[in-house]
């Protein structure tokens, strides 16, 4: 049988197939094909026969399940008519109940009378609402609350409307949200007539929250309403328009959105922070970050990243300076170490937090150029290091950020960390470094001009340091470090450059770096342009030496 749309209630595009199947045998193969195809199922029950119900677990459930697991289900409780007076509403529901608990595809439950026509349409127009707009995925029926992913779901949507970011929303800006999601107007009696329905339905909200506007708390109620109104399908509208999917992810062609080509991403010189990314990253910080530190700890983190799939996406104490939180430096670096490594993945959470423009908006894509080879990179604000094959490569990183790590971090095969140095115009640069273990080192080897077209310096062999100047020696590297990178030609005589030139095309031209103070000790790979230079100061001098002489 098919229903087309004029004899439903509500205005839903399209027709609805009907199929009845029953537990025959001879029906068996035929029926297992028809729940296989089906979009929704709708089990039917006399609600006069407790064994009838009960075979909907010990039958029905697991035979649908076996078949599609995935598939919306609704319990109808016929003959509701005929209902026998010992048979009461508690006792449906006592009955029903587990089936909810058990069974996260069931949807819902009602009842109806063929006889008697009673609820007929309601039925159609429920199974068709199970599969545009499911409820499973937003509300538990046993709990009566709203589920986890829809809570983390509406907490972005809010963030994204709260424009002021003062934790409520004002009347214009719910104005503005029917009229982004809606296309309608709010008027202001409307908005006085939902704050009194809040106020009665939400704990955390009264009359003197509603001055100030509709707070996350009350908005998550007003959803709850509209579900337990069956009008899941306005719940359903709101996610769509913020970019969600039916399983409450945000879809994937707003965080890959083709505005950056993967090859622009592959073969550019940096990713760095746009000045619009940079200002929503700064707003976020100050929303967020502790008055009395002004920092960000762990828990202010973790509030921010509430809204992501998998919360906070770094382990902070183990890639930044972390002194009771980070500081707006530190975290807008952690975020320019993010968009360095992993650009799409770290856009890709900046949509989560609610970051609403496109991927080539958020990026500033410094391309590659040999010709920028001995070129100062005074605009660039982002440089890589690469540390390969020490023997004491955690000891370094950990005196970089003044940290200590756990022995199991200390053996994993590659760790980066990310660290604010002010240079000597007094502006703020980003230092990655990143490390890799012996056993890695010939692997990188074999496939080098690839992989170094990004690296700002990269040291191979030893680093080593007393414990007495730990400090002093560290700065001293990171100058080093951020002065070869900015200015790689500076100190460096035409011969030298000459011998950089030519080291762009090969991999067996090395720098020694010999430190006549013990400072340091480490081996410079110099190829592909720009990616190292020759500096000198008083205390480190510089040699060129063939690798096979190593």
């Amino acid at each position: 049988m098919v229903l087309k749309n004029e004899y439903l209630t509500q205005n839903i595009e399209g027709v609805v197939q009907i199929q009845y199947f029953s537990a025959s045998k001879d029906d068996e193969q035929a029926t297992d094909s028809e729940i296989d195809k089906a979009s929704v199922i709708i089990l039917v029950y006399d609600v006069n026969n407790l064994e009838c119900m009960k075979r909907l677990r010990s039958y029905w459930m697991p035979r649908i399940i076996k078949i599609n697991d995935k598939i919306p289900i609704i319990f109808v409780g016929n003959k509701m008519d005929l209902r026998s007076s010992h048979v009461d509403n508690n006792d449906l529901e006592s009955t029903l109940s587990p089936y909810f608990m058990e069974f996260k595809q069931v949807e819902m439950g009602l009842e109806c009378s063929a006889k008697g026509y009673m609820n007929l349409i309601d039925v159609i127009y429920c199974a068709q609402r199970a599969v545009q707009f499911p409820i499973s995925p937003l509300f538990d029926s046993i709990s009566k609350q709203l589920k986890p992913e829809f809570e983390k779901a509406l907490l972005r949507i809010f963030r994204i409307c709260d424009a002021d970011q003062d934790g409520f929303l004002n009347d214009n800006e719910l104005q503005e949200f029917q009229n982004q999601v809606f296309k309608a107007e709010l008027q202001k009696k409307h908005i006085t007539a939902l704050k009194e329905v809040l106020i009665l339905e939400c704990e955390d909200y009264d009359e003197t929250s509603s001055l100030k506007g509709v707070n996350i708390e009350a908005f998550k109620a007003l959803q709850k309403v509209l579900i337990q109104k069956l009008k899941q399908q306005t719940c359903w509208s709101i996610l769509r328009h913020f970019g969600y999917d039916d399983k409450l992810l945000i879809k994937q062609n707003l965080w890959d959105d083709g505005s950056v080509k993967d090859e622009d991403l592959d073969n550019c010189k940096s990713v760095e922070l746009s000045k619009s990314s940079w200002q929503y990253l700064h707003k976020i910080f100050e929303c967020f970050k502790v008055p009395l530190t002004s920092k960000l700890d762990e828990g202010a983190l973790e509030k921010i990243f509430a809204t992501t799939e998998n919360g906070i996406p770094w382990k902070v104490k183990y890639v930044t300076n972390y002194e009771n939180g980070i500081s707006l430096d530190q975290w807008i670096a952690m975020w320019q170490k993010f968009f360095s490594q992993s650009p799409k993945t770290a856009f890709k959470n900046l949509v989560y937090l609610g970051f609403q423009e496109r991927f080539r908006d958020a990026v500033q894509i410094y391309k590659y150029k040999e010709s920028d080879l001995l070129k100062p990179q005074n605009k660039r604000k982002v440089f890589n290091c690469y540390v390969l094959g020490t023997q004491y490569w955690p000891q370094m990183l950990d005196h970089m950020i003044q940290s200590q790590v756990e022995q199991q971090e200390k053996d994993a095969p590659e760790r980066s960390i990310v660290k604010v140095i002010t240079d000597q115009n007094n502006l703020k640069r980003n230092l990655i470094v990143k490390t890799d273990k012996d056993a890695r080192v010939q692997d990188q080897q074999s496939n080098v001009q690839s992989f170094v077209k990004k690296l700002g310096v990269e040291i191979l062999q030893d680093f080593t340091v007393q414990k007495e100047a730990d400090q002093r020696r560290i700065k001293e590297l990171e100058e080093l470090l951020l002065s070869v990178v900015i200015e790689p030609s500076r100190g460096i005589s035409t011969q030298g450059q000459e011998m950089i030139r030519k080291a762009k095309g090969s991999d067996d031209s090395w720098l020694t770096i010999n430190s006549a103070t013990g400072v340091a000790s480490a081996l410079v790979f110099i190829i592909g342009a720009g990616i190292a230079g020759l500096y000198y100061t008083g205390k480190i001098s510089f040699s060129f030496a063939s690798k096979s002489s190593k």
